[in-house]
């Protein structure tokens, strides 16, 4: 930038390097002092050349690798939906993983409460996005929605065990009524919408939409894939879903190989 502003400062492509080694200290500057000759002209052919040895020697050689590994790290937590997309997307962007992918590391990045509304687009059959940048915008309005609620809900990391969701089914009709306290039919179907350790232990089938809201929540919290109730994964790359049958396998045999970008 300095070369561009000032450019009648540093006429020459020989006067650019010698400004450019004048900046340069203790191992920036040794890694360049191969170019240098004793009268102090420098033999690089061009300031950018430099700059390409310093980037080589400084730099993450293995960046792809890094972000791949970082993104593993990054949760929302209380952070403001908003911030953290924006930290996640930067790593991200280096991965140099599909939008499949990504949206999948994404999906395990989110609050709790958000997460909660894409499995509710999920059971009332409204497909999320399968392109990431729609897949933020979709992300970001769960985010308006909640926040026109609670502009708090990111602080809450308890997740409650039925989820509303924001769009009702059409034409749904609510044909509760209010239970006598000492009805034990009432506790019974109370108790049906809480997933339970027996319930996991046994690989019990959910019932009714409540049930299987309730599984998902008992999943998530506990980390437990809501398919196999291994733990570690989700159920989208669980490698005995029906959905990934004949996908590659990944080395620990549980999971599928996450598609990468050609």
């Amino acid at each position: 930038m300095k070369f561009i502003a000032n450019h009648d400062w540093y006429p020459s492509e020989q006067s650019k390097m010698l400004y450019l080694v004048s900046r340069l200290k203790g191992k920036a500057y040794s890694t360049i002092a191969h170019g240098i000759n004793r009268d102090g002209t420098i033999k690089f052919p061009t300031a950018d050349d430099i700059l390409v040895a310093l980037e080589q020697a400084f730099a993450d050689v293995d960046e792809c690798n890094a972000a791949r590994r970082q993104i593993l790290t990054i949760k929302q937590g209380t952070k403001e939906t908003s911030s953290h997309i924006s930290d996640w997307y930067e790593v991200a962007l280096k991965t140099g993983l599909s939008d499949n992918a990504l949206i999948n590391h994404l999906y395990d990045s989110l609050h709790p409460a958000i997460v909660a509304q894409i499995q509710n687009r999920t059971m009332l059959r409204q497909q999320m996005p399968t392109d990431l940048s729609s897949y933020l915008v979709e992300v970001r309005h769960i985010d308006a929605v909640l926040r026109s609620s609670n502009p708090s809900y990111t602080k809450i990391k308890s997740t409650p065990s039925i989820f509303h969701p924001l769009i009702s089914p059409i034409n749904s009709t609510n044909t509760q009524t209010l239970d006598d306290p000492m009805d034990l039919s009432a506790a019974k179907t109370v108790s049906s919408t809480i997933w339970t350790t027996k319930d996991a232990a046994a690989h019990r089938i959910p019932r009714n939409e409540a049930e299987k809201a309730a599984k998902r929540s008992y999943c998530f919290e506990n980390n437990l894939c809501s398919w196999c109730y291994d733990p570690g994964h989700r159920a989208r790359i669980c490698a005995e879903a029906r959905w990934n049958k004949g996908k590659t396998r990944s080395q620990d045999n549980k999971t599928i190989v996450e598609e990468e970008k050609a």
